[in-house]
């Protein structure tokens, strides 16, 4: 396939560092090449690998309104083949189901199809919205996949979800090896998540415990398998509007977390660290 176009890179306003701190739209395909997530590119979003040759794009028939690439993962072996496979989010597909395209032994201009379409289980779910690797957690020597689904009907209506799945199973985004669910309307739990060693971080940013709005971040263990409520977190915002769990990334023995910009006269966004407790 001929080198295309750049990529039109657009900022994601108050989102950009979000994306960020939930490992964003970049990835490395274990071979060199940086693997580039374009949710905002055309009508469904793009993938492009930046080499060495330059920008190449990847010629899948991506669905429209799926903002591929938002986020994405490279590299990572799924398979347990020795090659790296390639996962792109597609939170926006299916009337915003969501879902994942998975790309087995993934390199530029290998094939144009995925070899697996995943689809979330009901409109409005926005699985895919944020993703994560987790260590093999079964013993079965293969990764699994941490998704989160903000807008999932977890305890009550769009409280969220998180779901751990294989993702080489068809059924994996309705048939999860584990469901992380929010407990009330609006926490939006799996709006980010992360794997912290042999635990799972959900981040559930409208979650009003301490304060309204003022969010929480959830540490489980990645071993648990089932529906499981998300019931006593970790970490809980203390002041309202806080959103604590909108964007983190884990640390050696806590978390770093996004503070947004809030209300008409807020600070700037800002950085803090949050130990274990």
């Amino acid at each position: 396939m001929e080198a295309g176009p750049a990529p039109t890179l657009r900022p994601l306003g108050p989102l950009a560092p979000i994306a960020a701190l939930r490992g964003g739209a970049l990835g490395c395909d274990g071979a060199g090449a940086v693997v580039l997530g374009a949710p905002l590119e055309g009508a469904a979003g793009a993938v492009w690998w930046l080499g060495a040759d330059g920008p190449r794009p990847a010629a899948l028939d991506l669905p429209a309104g799926g903002l591929a690439g938002a986020p994405l993962l490279a590299g990572i072996d799924l398979n347990a083949d020795g090659l790296g496979d390639l996962v792109i989010a597609t939170p926006g597909a299916a009337e915003r189901a969501g879902g994942l395209w998975v790309l087995l032994d993934a390199r530029p201009g290998a094939r144009a199809e995925a070899d697996l379409q995943l689809f979330g289980a009901t409109a409005h779910d926005w699985a895919g919205f944020a993703l994560a690797a987790v260590e093999d957690s079964d013993g079965d020597g293969r990764p699994e996949l941490l998704v989160g689904a903000f807008g999932a009907d977890g305890a009550d209506y769009g409280a969220g979800a998180a779901l751990l799945i294989d993702p080489l199973r068809p059924d994996a985004l309705t048939a999860p090896l584990a469901a992380h669910l929010g407990q009330a309307g609006s926490d939006h739990a799996g709006f980010a998540v992360a794997a912290q060693g042999a635990h799972l971080l959900i981040g559930a940013p409208g979650a009003d415990l301490s304060a309204p709005e003022g969010g929480a971040i959830y540490r489980v263990p990645a071993a648990a398998r089932g529906a499981r409520p998300l019931l006593d977190p970790t970490w809980a915002g203390e002041a309202a509007g806080a959103r604590l769990g909108e964007g983190f990334a884990p640390t050696l023995a806590g978390v770093a977390v996004l503070r947004p910009k809030r209300g008409p006269s807020p600070p700037p966004p800002a950085l803090r660290w949050l130990p274990l407790p």
